[in-house]
């Protein structure tokens, strides 16, 4: 669809779980730049296509940002039986060695609580792109209570900042701002898109 509009990209992807019964659920990425390499990480207890609490990672490094590697993440929930903690953990492990990551995508664990799962990735080595943006508006990607979240929070306290984008590289963050909300461009999700400009030295 997107080479039929003139414009090419390069991408992998990983289906990771049956959602609903129906949906074939899983996580993607699209490059401007030849992808070099793609690996996938578990990181959930569950490897098992029909259980929705399987989670995985999907990262690709690509050609012209040899040093750094962009994952796509979707987390579990912070006080699940499979804690955010657990995957976590198996994340750090499993990304030891690469020189710069990027993290991209569903964190489950909102910024605005602290002491879980968003102070923990803060701990590790990692810094919130919607923080040291130049450029940027509220950052809220969740506006209302969703699946997911409907028996973990009392009210949407005026929406959730749980898509985010994590890196340990020293870059320049020009911008940081929120699409797919209804205001810029139609609402397409429960959640809102984030696009970021980053300067790579």
């Amino acid at each position: 669809m997107l080479s039929r509009m003139g414009v090419d990209y390069y991408w992998s992807y990983k289906n990771i779980k049956n959602g609903y019964g129906i949906f074939d659920e899983g996580i993607a990425v699209l490059s401007k730049s030849r992808i070099t390499k793609a690996v996938c990480l578990t990181v959930s207890r569950e490897d098992n296509y029909s259980d929705w609490r399987t989670r995985k990672l999907l990262g690709v490094k690509v050609k012209d940002y040899p040093d750094d590697i962009f994952f796509s993440v979707h987390y579990g929930w912070w006080n699940d039986s499979d804690s955010f903690a657990d995957q976590w953990l198996k994340t750090i492990n499993g990304i030891r060695g690469y020189k710069s990551i990027w993290l991209m995508g569903d964190f489950n664990n909102p910024a605005e609580i602290k002491g879980e799962g968003y102070s923990l990735v803060s701990a590790s080595g990692f810094y919130d792109s919607f923080l040291r943006a130049q450029s940027r508006d509220d950052g809220i990607t969740v506006n209302g209570i969703i699946d997911g979240w409907r028996d973990r929070i009392k009210s949407d306290a005026g929406g959730m900042r749980i898509d985010q984008i994590w890196g340990c590289r020293k870059a320049e963050i020009l911008s940081h701002r929120i699409i797919f909300d209804g205001k810029n461009y139609p609402v397409i999700s429960d959640h809102y898109g984030i696009i970021t400009e980053i300067k790579i030295p």
